[in-house]
């Protein structure tokens, strides 16, 4: 696999909240055990083994004095932690430890190439730290004492042990040591916090840029981000310069694109599930081919939940359903807008049978009349999930819109849509990602981030031009 180091550190800034609890998380735990700790102090003492006589046969035999010298300086280290000297350290200077708790903090280490023994004893109070080790070394001298001792009389003993070093009362802990500590939790958050940047992401099943979509196998029309609508639908006439207008001109041209060969007159816009953004991204999309010239009519196919009346500020019972069964003439009900080439066919009377009138020849015979009334039809319809409604209205359109919401349309679901577009006669165009936000993959190397002009109404009708007379 190869190593994307833009796309890790795009995933991390994506993710950085959990990044961001993962280190602040570990930095408490640290702060936790520092504060926790109980501190440990740290005595040591130095003592010199030595030979006080060596006699003129050993002399001849240096070598072999000196090894044993070394193996003497072991030995002797394994005595100093042994419960013996600690016991005799209590008697002879009245500690209050006990032999066990003595040997569980000492430790004694030769020093390599001398006849050096340092020891160390560890305790949460300096002054009992410096007082243990200095009786572990004196209770150990007077035990080589009455080890090396002579049997001849007033003959001193062979090995002489002495204190080099005594110890002193240390002034400050050696643990916990709160620099090191944070340090090691500042790197161990941040691996933490990546890790689990790089898990939820693994386990998010959302589709969130372009280039996923893809690797499932639909196509991609274009990425929309997220506008500050104010909680109203967005008309692209209110934003013709912003990243939103131009956002919509360029899918509005990818479809143009589709339709070369073909002409792609009449268009369902769709999702999957509820709050993808249809409704908004069927709206300005009609928004778009009005301003670029284009008769249009955005035809309003909710019949269950139909919300264009609000945007447009247009009530009445006239509508697509009381075209279909006869009770309006068709002109009578389609309604103009103040955008210009703009009008829509707003919903009209909520039926009990939506499925049935969108189904129906009547319904044919209206998009056949609207086909040589407009050049462009947006039907709005509602999610492909929970109703048939757009499965119905799908093999009866040139192309299918599908809507997906950047970070919360399931990949799965999204590749079922695509499926039942498809197997209802109805030809995928591909998906719009909707909600994306300026910055992430889907913009990151594109228009939007070298600072552009956005391009007045009228800059993009190429691929409209090829639609009009193909």
């Amino acid at each position: 696999m190869e190593f994307d180091l833009r796309g890790y550190v795009r995933l991390l800034l994506k993710r950085k909240w959990w990044l961001i609890s993962g280190l602040i998380g570990t930095v408490a735990i640290g702060m936790f055990v520092t504060v926790a700790t109980t501190p440990v102090y740290q005595a040591q003492a130095s003592l010199f083994i030595g030979q006080r006589q060596i006699s003129t046969a050993a002399l001849q035999l240096g070598a072999v004095v000196t090894n044993l010298s070394d193996d003497l300086v072991r030995s002797y280290a394994q005595i100093i932690d042994s419960r013996s000297i600690a016991q005799r350290a209590i008697s002879e200077s009245g500690l209050e430890q006990t032999p066990g708790e003595i040997v569980s903090g000492l430790e004694a280490l030769p020093v390599v190439d001398t006849q050096v023994i340092r020891i160390i004893y560890l305790a949460s109070d300096p002054v009992v730290a410096e007082r243990v080790t200095n009786a572990v070394a004196k209770a150990f001298a007077s035990e080589i004492d009455q080890l090396e001792s002579s049997p001849q009389p007033n003959a001193q003993p062979a090995i002489q042990v002495s204190i080099i070093d005594p110890a002193v009362a240390p002034g400050r802990p050696i643990a916990p040591n709160p620099v090191r500590n944070m340090a090691l939790a500042v790197v161990l958050g941040v691996l933490a916090g990546g890790g689990l940047a790089f898990l939820v992401d693994h386990l998010d099943q959302s589709v969130k840029s372009r280039e996923e979509l893809e690797r499932l196998g639909l196509p991609s029309l274009g990425a929309i981000p997220t506008l500050d609508t104010a909680g109203e639908e967005v008309h692209l006439e209110r934003d013709t310069q912003g990243a939103g207008g131009e956002a919509f001109r360029k899918l509005r041209t990818s479809i143009g694109f589709l339709g070369v060969e073909k002409p792609i007159k009449v268009m369902l816009v769709t999702s999957s599930v509820a709050q993808e953004g249809k409704t908004t991204v069927a709206l300005n999309l009609a928004s778009a081919y009005a301003l670029g010239g284009f008769r249009t009519l955005l035809v309003e196919a909710d019949l269950r939940r139909p919300s264009l009346h609000r945007v447009f500020g247009m009530y009445g019972t006239r509508g697509l359903t009381t075209v279909i069964v006869g009770s309006v003439p068709l002109e009578e009900a389609i309604l103009h807008t103040e955008t210009r080439n703009l009008s829509i066919l707003l919903a009209g009377a909520i039926p009990p049978n939506p499925v049935e009138l969108l189904g129906s020849e009547q319904l044919l015979d209206v998009l056949t009349k609207l086909r040589m009334m407009f050049d462009v039809l947006i039907i709005d319809s509602p999610p492909l999930a929970p109703v048939a409604d757009p499965a119905t209205l799908a093999g009866r359109c040139d192309g299918v819109v599908m809507v997906a919401r950047a970070g919360k349309t399931d990949r799965r679901r999204l590749v079922e849509s695509a499926g039942v577009v498809e197997r209802a006669g109805g030809r995928l165009l591909g998906v719009a990602l909707n909600f994306l936000r300026v910055g992430d993959s889907a913009y990151e190397y594109g228009y939007y981030s070298y600072g552009h002009r956005s391009p007045k109404v009228g800059e993009h009708e190429t691929a409209e031009t090829l639609q009009r007379h193909g």
